[in-house]
């Protein structure tokens, strides 16, 4: 949803976002771009050499990480960075089920570092996840931006075709709010 209010964004200002991944997306918006990289190998491999050579060959202005880490360190077009959240950081056993727990949370670490290191600006969604951040990187200040997430207009319209019946069923006889996050 993040991405795709991006690119609805993007295109509202007059700009052609390009959108790059490693498969052919079903759901696409007109008046963007999409280019498919195939993951050939690693996906490091696929995000700091094939990345970068397709932003270099795409003649881009910008690239935006949208995901907490991915930055392409080889890039030499500026980056933004978003990150949501910290949570393999600030849970302690998030990497308890993994091989190597240890060296799991070491290339987690790295990775957004280095992501933050490399961007032009971080975006955090909330001040959790900028005290978050201060706290597990040194970093300039400076670069963190608060840009918190929204809901678009078409949700906060009154629904007046809510079907009674199911609400009946369920026995809510009041306002909701309904939360998959």
């Amino acid at each position: 949803r993040y991405i795709h209010e991006l690119i609805k964004g993007i295109i509202d200002a007059g700009d052609t976002p390009v959108v790059f991944s490693t498969k052919k997306l079903l759901i696409k918006q007109k008046g963007a771009e999409y280019r498919v990289i195939p993951q050939k190998t690693h996906r490091i491999i696929w995000e700091q050499v094939q990345l970068p050579r397709a932003i270099a060959e795409g003649n881009l202005d910008l690239y935006h990480a949208t995901a907490n880490y991915g930055a392409p360190l080889l890039s030499k077009v500026p980056v933004i960075l978003t990150v949501h959240d910290l949570i393999p950081l600030t849970y302690k056993g998030y990497f308890s089920n993994s091989q190597f727990p240890f060296i799991s949370r070491w290339l987690y670490i790295l990775n957004v570092k280095m992501s933050i290191f490399k961007s032009r600006k971080t975006i955090c969604t909330t001040n959790s996840v900028i005290s978050d951040v201060k706290r597990n990187f040194d970093l300039n200040k400076k670069k963190l931006e608060l840009i918190p997430m929204a809901a678009d207009k078409e949700f906060l319209e009154n629904k007046a075709s809510t079907d009674k019946n199911i609400l009946k069923r369920y026995g809510i006889i009041s306002e909701f709010m309904l939360n998959f996050g």
